[in-house]
């Protein structure tokens, strides 16, 4: 019988959310590290949002020891949706990638020029064993 477990991902210890300072691969930040359990598997969707400053583009990359795998993410434009730019919302930016044998996905964002701003992510990873 399968069962399934929620917790907080790994990169955000209290809940505050994951704040990304890192601009570039070799300063990324650690987002979340699946455990090395071979029975469980975890669902990890990440969030994303920022508050000031210039668009941000959002860099994920993933592999056991060394970044691997790499996706890019930009967030949602306030202009495009009719949102105060002060109140950005929130943009889907790992929509449930299936980890497993401690596996990593780090952060980094990068911006086509100004300042990064505040960018946070939010998320969890769902444990499922069986």
């Amino acid at each position: 019988m399968s069962s399934s477990q929620i917790r907080p991902l790994s990169g955000d210890a209290d809940g505050s959310g994951i704040l990304i300072t890192a601009a570039n691969t070799g300063d990324a930040q650690v987002v979340h590290k699946a455990g090395d359990e071979n029975t469980a598997t975890e669902k990890i969707t990440v969030w994303a949002t920022w508050n000031t400053g210039t668009r941000p583009t959002l860099h994920f990359e993933w592999g056991v020891d060394t970044a691997t795998r790499h996706i890019a993410v930009e967030l949602a434009d306030p202009s495009a949706t009719g949102v105060d730019s002060t109140r950005v919302g929130w943009t889907l930016a790992i929509p449930g990638i299936l980890l497993k044998s401690g596996l990593e996905i780090q952060c980094y964002a990068t911006v086509a020029s100004g300042s990064l701003g505040n960018v946070n992510l939010h998320g969890h990873a769902e444990i499922i064993t069986g």
